[in-house]
């Protein structure tokens, strides 16, 4: 498949971009999307600022940072949206970097806030990173913020969670998270299968390991791993991708139709990949009538 993506329009787009980036960390054209995310609500932060709309500012610059802007471009506008004047009525006070975008009473248990990591991003860091402090073996919460410090790609913060994490069954993970980044396979692989978790934790595991399979060219152990996914998760349209073309680079043709059939009623939100589903579909069914 070319390189291309199609721009998608409305506030889903970094969650489909990062879709696509689960199944092809490398599509370079998800990469540019996002950046292209991150500095429209830079501009939007400016033009805010530059019209004293403080509270616009305020807004766009937690937008900002929940897409991963970098900690110095947003630490810059600290100051101006401390002291720029007010044109609306009541600006919510800023929450600065140092500080928890959101600090509840009390810090939820570890599969309550891995929940929320997923579902509210880097708003939670620093609650997750309390609870870590505090019960290093929380792996629920250690695997879901790897996982977002891995769409930021934040290298330097992975390496920091992994020293939080020594000697913790989900170091293994996050150490093989970098490893991926840094282009080291193999030993990734050998993180992953030195131990196992559970929960999500286990599907996110069995998620990385199953991709470094079938991109080793290992499609049997890759479908074995993406078979049990969806049926643990059976809407996850990228475990379903990943089992058809398992299954399709394996010869077992029914298998590959189903999961081709399921990736198109998901709808998987890259339009190439949906082209490439609908056609082995087709190549497949038509195969499948010859050999009778």
């Amino acid at each position: 498949m070319e390189n291309r993506l199609t721009t998608p329009a409305g506030d889903n787009a970094f969650q489909l971009y990062k879709s696509v980036l689960v199944i092809d960390p490398d599509n370079a054209a998800a990469h540019s999307g996002i950046e292209a995310i991150r500095q429209r609500y830079l501009h939007w932060l400016d033009k805010a600022l530059a019209e004293n709309k403080t509270t616009a500012a305020q807004m766009y610059w937690q937008k900002a940072r929940s897409v991963g802007v970098d900690v110095p471009t947003l630490s810059s506008y600290e100051t101006a949206l401390h002291s720029s004047p007010q044109k609306a009525d009541a600006a919510p006070t800023l929450v600065t970097l140092s500080e928890a975008t959101i600090t509840p009473a009390v810090i939820p248990n570890d599969e309550e806030l891995a929940e929320r990591l997923r579902r509210d991003g880097l708003r939670r860091e620093q609650d997750a990173l309390r609870l870590i402090k505090q019960m290093p073996n929380a792996l629920q919460s250690s695997v879901a913020l790897a996982d977002l410090y891995v769409d930021r790609r934040a290298v330097a913060d992975l390496r920091r969670l992994a020293e939080l994490l020594k000697n913790q069954p989900a170091q293994n993970y996050v150490m093989a998270q970098l490893m991926v980044l840094d282009g080291q396979e193999q030993a990734a692989l050998g993180a992953l299968t030195a131990s196992e978790f559970s929960g999500d934790a286990e599907q996110q595991r069995m998620r990385l390991l199953a991709g470094l399979r079938q991109k080793g060219g290992e499609h049997d152990a890759a479908m074995k791993l993406y078979a049990t996914l969806v049926t643990a998760a059976p809407d996850n349209v990228s475990d379903w991708l990943g089992l058809a073309v398992s299954a399709d680079k394996s010869k077992l043709i029914g298998t590959a139709l189903n999961a081709y059939e399921k990736v198109l009623l998901l709808r998987h939100p890259d339009q190439r990949v949906m082209q490439y589903a609908r056609q082995r579909q087709q190549d497949l069914s038509l195969a499948a009538g010859t050999s009778r």
